[in-house]
C-alpha cells in the first residue's frame, strides 16, 4: 500500500533573516569620505574668499570708471581723476616706490609694460592723452568711450603678486 507521502518541507524550520543593515552608525569609510568632503569644501570656500578679497580693488575701480564718466563734464578733471584711479590701482598691485613718482611718458610706459596689449595703447594709442593731457591748459579732444575701455581692460589685467621675501 501506498501511504501518502508526508510533506518533507513541513519538517523544515522557518528561515530567520539577519537584521536589516541600518543607516546609522556609519561605516568608517563613510566617515572618512565625509571628513574629506568637508575639508575640500572648506578649502574651496577659503580660496574663493581669498580670490574675492584679492580682486576687490578691481570691482571698486570698475565702478569708479562708470561714476567718472557720468559725473565729470570737464575733460581736464576727467583725465586727472582717471589718472588718479589708475595710480590707485597700480599701487594696490605694485610697490609704492615703483609708481609714486611716475608721470608723463614714464607713467605711460609703466602702464604699457603692465598691459597684455602689445600695441602699446598708452604710448601710441588713445591712452597717450593720460600722459600730458591733464597738465595742459587746453585739454585735447578725447574719446571717452575708448579711453574707458582701455583703462577698464588694463584694470582687469592686473593681479596682486605674492610678496617675495
Amino acid at each position: 500500500m501506498n501511504m501518502p507521502a508526508a510533506d518533507p518541507l513541513a519538517n523544515l524550520r522557518d528561515l530567520h533573516t539577519p537584521p536589516a543593515i541600518e543607516f546609522w552608525p556609519l561605516a568608517p569609510g563613510w566617515w572618512a569620505l565625509a571628513i574629506i568632503s568637508i575639508c575640500l569644501i572648506a578649502f574651496a570656500l577659503h580660496r574663493w574668499r581669498r580670490y574675492q578679497q584679492r580682486n576687490a580693488f578691481k570691482k571698486a575701480a570698475q565702478s569708479q570708471i562708470k561714476q567718472l564718466s557720468a559725473q565729470c563734464d570737464d575733460d581736464a578733471l576727467y583725465l586727472q581723476q582717471l589718472n588718479r584711479l589708475l595710480k590707485q590701482t597700480a599701487l594696490a598691485v605694485n610697490p609704492r616706490q615703483d609708481i609714486a613718482s611716475l608721470h608723463g611718458s614714464a607713467w605711460l610706459q609703466f602702464l604699457d609694460q603692465h598691459s597684455n596689449d602689445k600695441t602699446q595703447p598708452f604710448i601710441n594709442g588713445v591712452g597717450q592723452v593720460l600722459g600730458h593731457g591733464p597738465y595742459q591748459a587746453n585739454t585735447p579732444l578725447i574719446d571717452r568711450a575708448a579711453l574707458n575701455q582701455l583703462v577698464s581692460r588694463w584694470i582687469k589685467q592686473q593681479s596682486i603678486k605674492r610678496l617675495q621675501a
